[in-house]
């Protein structure tokens, strides 16, 4: 059985009705239709062509990131049928019997991907069509890899009263495991992170400017603008098209550019290939000028986050960088963190969701001429203190797939409570900001005043998105603050978790003060409290029901507006300048 979130019909005016349970849906794979395991999938596969049965596997991917809200799955699996012979027509139709569900799961993108590398891995030149007998060993194959992704119905009650330890031991690990493929990167904050960071912060910056400069001359491209115009065009395309398509034909007139710029994300050019890793190099090059998307998010990620490992790649390819005591990756991503992301980009959106004039503002890098060990933001709304610790931080790979609790802990608590040198991280450093340094950042003045303390952790792994994280993490604060002297007149809060990329998200309705940060940060403590099972719910997602409520869901930031406008306006002078 696979779990999936499913959100029921809440009021305007009652949080308790929002709910945000977790329930089972039903699943398919191969034990599930047949009771002997004795195909493999080396034998379901071994005749077919690979480029036909990748464009066909990918498709199927496509079609589940593009399924509207008022589509199931079904849309996809019956039409489906028909391309299979009878015997596993007839498997696929006893299984799912007289009735469907809206919350069927019938493509399970983690197998769908894996299915995907297993061909490019055993790699041919064999080109011809696919027949049904075909098409219907590919999806048995694809069945068999679903048997590695089930959860056991025994784990969690599927009743919906299993207790937040419940979710965290058994629900997160298995979630964490499917984050790299289910956490859908919005492209339009992609986009202003890319444009911020290729285009505005490197042109403030020298050594960036040449990194930049360096990284777009090896991607064959003219210039960052047209680096960020042609991966935001492309990527459009393929989410909005009318066609469903994962295949790009590229415009003869548009073919050496743009060819020569895809390229660079194709996993078979050079035709050998070495190495499947559908991350990095998320298209296969089908024909001169004819390209399929494996996965869209994949490719969306070259915006900003993948960006930093094909840039470290290139400049230590290109000389650039010394890499004898420290990897390029991890030097770019310390130099990166610290200039542009925590300087630059989270001090910007922390203004500006912070829209009443009413607040009392003040940067890290204001608080560094007050004392050392200071929070990295903070305002301040009457007897309301925020105090904002950012983390740009991304959970180890081998962590994050594990699907081992033990595992996963412990590389929260030394990367957001204690490093293995007792170095204070995450939380440990919020409750110093309490215990040690609330009253140097207020003012002295206020040492007898009542005042509310709302510590808030700004991430930017979308790995912490997942139900668990916040509640332990919320757990621990407690037991550390606890233990610390902290007077009687400062009520310490729950800690708050949130990702930057929702903050930017949802700007525009912090902006127009459709929604306010201190209120729904109370309205989410509050509706966390009310129940057992909403304690792991994360800010994020109350966050998003809550923007739905008031018809701001998805709403472009002014930040996407004006990039969108400006981006356009260079898109226009370098048509000019380096033509069609």
């Amino acid at each position: 059985m696979s779990v999936e979130q499913i959100n029921a019909g809440h009021s305007q005016n009652n949080l308790i009705a929002m709910d945000m349970t977790l329930k089972y849906a039903r699943g398919i794979s191969y034990s599930q239709l047949y009771k002997d395991k004795k195909n493999t999938i080396e034998k379901l596969v071994k005749d077919l062509p690979t480029c036909e049965s990748v464009v066909w596997l990918s498709f199927l991917v496509h079609q589940k990131i593009t399924l509207t809200v008022k589509q199931a799955e079904i849309h996809i699996m019956a039409p489906l049928l028909y391309q299979f012979n009878s015997e596993l027509q007839h498997k696929i139709l006893s299984f799912i019997g007289g009735r469907s569900f809206p919350t069927d799961q019938f493509f399970d993108l983690q197998s769908l991907l894996k299915m995907i590398e297993y061909l490019l891995q055993h790699h041919n030149s064999y080109r011809r069509e696919l027949n049904r007998d075909d098409k219907s060993n590919l999806f048995k194959a694809y069945l068999l890899i679903c048997d590695d992704y089930l959860v056991q119905q025994e784990e969690v009650n599927q009743d919906g009263t299993y207790s937040a330890d419940d979710m965290l031991k058994f629900y997160m690990p298995f979630e964490l495991r499917m984050n790299t493929v289910l956490s859908i990167k919005f492209s339009l904050i992609e986009l202003v992170k890319s444009k911020l960071f290729l285009v505005d912060f490197a042109s403030n910056d020298q050594r960036f400017s040449s990194y930049i400069d360096a990284y777009i001359r090896g991607k064959h491209c003219e210039s960052a603008s047209k680096y960020i115009l042609m991966l935001f065009s492309l990527s459009s395309e393929l989410i909005c098209n009318k066609n469903k398509t994962n295949i790009i034909k590229i415009d003869l007139s548009d073919s050496v550019t743009m060819c020569s710029f895809l390229d660079n994300f194709c996993i078979n050019v050079p035709d050998n290939i070495d190495e499947v890793n559908i991350q990095e190099k998320p298209l296969y090059k089908v024909a001169n000028n004819t390209y399929c998307f494996l996965y869209i998010k994949f490719f969306v990620n070259k915006f900003f986050h993948s960006l930093l490992f094909d840039l470290a790649k290139e400049l230590e390819n290109q000389g650039l960088i010394d890499t004898k005591k420290t990897p390029a990756y991890v030097q770019i991503k310390q130099l990166v963190g610290q200039k542009f992301t925590e300087q630059y980009l989270f001090y910007k959106v922390i203004d500006r969701i912070l829209a009443d004039k009413r607040y009392e503002k003040k940067t890290g890098e204001d608080m560094t001429k007050i004392s050392d060990g200071l929070p990295d933001f903070y305002a301040n709304k009457g007897q309301r203190v925020f105090l904002f610790e950012f983390k740009d931080i991304q959970l180890n790979r081998k962590v994050v797939t594990s699907g081992d609790y033990d595992t996963i802990i412990k590389a929260v608590e030394n990367e957001l409570v204690e490093n293995e040198k007792g170095r204070p991280k995450g939380i440990t450093q919020l409750a110093n900001d309490i215990d040690k340094h609330l009253f140097d950042i207020v003012g002295k003045e206020r040492v007898s005043e009542k005042l509310q303390v709302y510590p808030i952790l700004v991430y930017s792994d979308s790995s912490f998105d997942i139900e668990g994280f916040n509640y332990y993490l919320n757990n621990r604060f407690h037991e550390i603050i606890r233990n610390r002297n902290i007077p009687s007149n400062i009520h310490v809060k729950d800690v708050l978790m949130v990702n930057i990329d929702t903050l930017i998200m949802f700007e525009k309705a912090f902006v127009d003060k459709k929604l306010k940060f201190d209120v729904l940060i109370n309205e989410y403590i509050s509706y966390k409290n009310s129940k057992e099972q909403y304690q792991v719910v994360p800010f994020n997602k109350f966050l998003f029901q809550k923007a739905k409520q008031k018809g701001c869901f998805f709403k472009a930031s002014y930040l996407v507006k004006e990039m969108i406008a400006e981006m356009a306006e260079k898109e226009k002078t370098e048509k000019a300048t380096y033509g069609n």
